[in-house]
């Protein structure tokens, strides 16, 4: 069964499980998601996202490639990407996201990103390639940055950087080459280690994972290694709500609400419980707006409350499936021995108020659907006419005491 959630804009679920599709190109976050559903990008592409969801966005960037044949000596290995994550509350839309390429030998690696509807782009940079004289810087991410490569010592190349790791604060540095033996390449725990520079006469190893550093060949190798490619994974981490309530308010026999979003909202039965009554029962009911990722303001007038007593409300969610869900009770405390008489229904430019309790009904109000009181005046005569012409024509509350009446104006 689904659920009203009341006034959790904004909450965060520690993530349940993961069902992720895999190397995505383009990828679809559905209105039935649950928690741990979502997308993992090892190609840029666009994500497409059906309801609002709280999603946590993870992106790593590419590594840089190891030194290039034109630099002297040119045998540094090149630094590991960073590595973000970031969570968002995805509206309804697409986003384009964009994945690192590795950086082949000379070359840095490139960031990874995300930007779309409510996004302020998040970044995870590449990695930088190796530099004659030592290993290349490692990308920056916001919440680490990737080991720089190690330098090209003699013969021997510099190890790739390690992506950015998660069990320190960056990525490890990879080690540089000395005695014709290549440098270790730095390791990351997200599985991006850094690849080994090349002993004397060979090539540098490529990076070994996402987001690592390719290592620098050794003297007399042709080339030196590649970076890993960045990855760009979002997971749902809080599922789409049916109903969010903003605020469910009753004043005197006068309900007011307000939803965020809605998701397959069928209707909402109003449900009241009368004081000395032992259940609740169907008053009316108000049909919902299907699907909506706007403010949606409803009301509803309790036009057969008695004029004393306590009242309680509820409001019962239906979806078009037959799910249903029960919002918080309101309750009020009526107080008169006979309800006023308002007429007349329709109106036009004025409406009077008769037969109401004189020693306890002492003002009137009239208010519109959102609940602002545009009239208010003192009941001081047996029989009450008030102006309305400057009302514009539509539907208005009147409350006397204990009597709330919905009228119309043409």
């Amino acid at each position: 069964m689904k659920k009203i959630v009341l006034n959790l804009l904004g909450s965060f679920l520690v993530l349940l499980s993961v069902n992720l599709t895999a190397n995505a190109q383009n990828c679809t976050i559905s209105s039935n998601a649950i928690v741990g559903d979502g997308c993992t990008f090892g190609s840029s592409g666009t994500l497409t996202v059906e309801a609002g969801v709280t999603a946590t966005i993870q992106l790593w960037g590419a590594g840089g490639g190891g030194g290039s044949l034109a630099a002297t000596p040119a045998r540094a290995g090149g630094g590991g990407g960073g590595y973000t994550t970031v969570s968002y509350v995805l509206t309804a839309g697409t986003y384009t996201v964009v994945v690192g390429a590795g950086g082949v030998a000379g070359a840095n690696g490139t960031a990874s990103s995300i930007a779309g509807t409510g996004i302020t782009t998040a970044t995870a940079a590449g990695g930088a390639r190796g530099a004659g004289g030592g290993g290349g810087a490692g990308g920056v991410g916001a919440t680490r940055t990737g080991g720089a490569g190690g330098a090209g010592g003699p013969n021997g190349g510099g190890g790739g950087g390690g992506e950015g790791a998660c069990t320190t604060a960056n990525g490890a540095a990879g080690t540089a080459g000395s005695g014709g033996v290549g440098g270790v390449g730095g390791t990351g725990c997200d599985g991006g280690d850094g690849g080994a520079g090349g002993s004397s006469g060979q090539a540098g190893n490529n990076g070994s994972g996402i987001g690592s550093g390719g290592g620098g060949r050794g003297s007399g190798g042709t080339v030196s290694g590649s970076g890993g490619a960045g990855q760009v994974i979002v997971t749902v981490s809080t599922a789409p709500l049916p109903v969010t309530l903003t605020y469910f308010t009753v004043k005197s026999s006068q309900l007011f609400w307000q939803t965020a979003m809605e998701l397959n909202n069928d209707r909402f039965e109003i449900e009241r419980l009368l004081e000395g009554e032992n259940e609740f029962s169907q008053i009316g009911e108000v049909i919902g707006a299907g699907n909506s990722n706007s403010l949606v303001n409803y009301s509803f007038s309790d036009e057969s409350a008695v004029p004393a007593g306590n009242h309680c409300y509820r409001l019962k969610q239906v979806d078009f499936d037959g799910q249903y869900e029960y919002s918080e009770v309101q309750c009020v405390s009526l107080k008169g021995e006979k309800a006023a008489s308002i007429y007349p229904n329709p109106f036009t430019n004025e409406i009077i108020i008769a037969d109401y309790a004189t020693e306890m009904d002492t003002e009137v109000e009239v208010s519109d659907l959102q609940g602002n009181v545009l009239i208010r005046a003192s009941l001081d005569q047996e029989v009450k006419h008030i102006s309305t012409a400057e009302l514009a024509p539509g539907t208005y509350f009147v409350r006397v005491s204990g009597t709330v009446k919905k009228i119309v104006k043409y």
